[in-house]
């Protein structure tokens, strides 16, 4: 049986990340993190009645864009600040986990990209 780590040839194994990463991590709009068993949730999950998405390139430079223009619009002030430094710590546990890639401050949201699309409301009705 093939190495599932190998990346050569036709030993590729297209689930070789569920080796090797046992937990996904998920953040809301509020900038909290949750961490799940990898495999366990889809692109959203619920807790505690807050919506979090996959951690990504375009979902955490989405919401750290969006950090920025409100800093540069209202000022730096206090709840501003402790944003900006929970981006900072996002941006570092998400490279810790290879969520996001060392360059992630070069990464420029995608003009398609929209934070809350696919979110399903529906299950709060549930």
């Amino acid at each position: 049986m093939p190495d599932s780590s190998d990346t050569t040839g036709d030993t590729l194994d297209p689930f070789a990340s569920l080796y090797t990463q046992t937990h996904q991590l998920h953040i809301s709009g509020q900038l909290t993190l949750v961490r799940s068993p990898t495999g366990t949730c889809g692109e959203w999950v619920s807790a505690n009645n807050i919506w979090h998405r996959v951690l990504t390139p375009e979902s955490f430079a989405y919401l750290r864009d969006r950090v920025k223009a409100a800093i540069e619009s209202s000022g730096e002030t206090e709840a501003l600040l402790e944003a900006s430094c929970a981006i900072s710590r996002i941006k570092q546990i998400g490279i810790d986990h290879e969520c996001l890639p060392p360059d992630i401050d070069s990464f420029q949201t995608p003009q398609w990209f929209e934070f809350n699309s696919g979110r399903p409301d529906w299950a709060d009705s549930l």
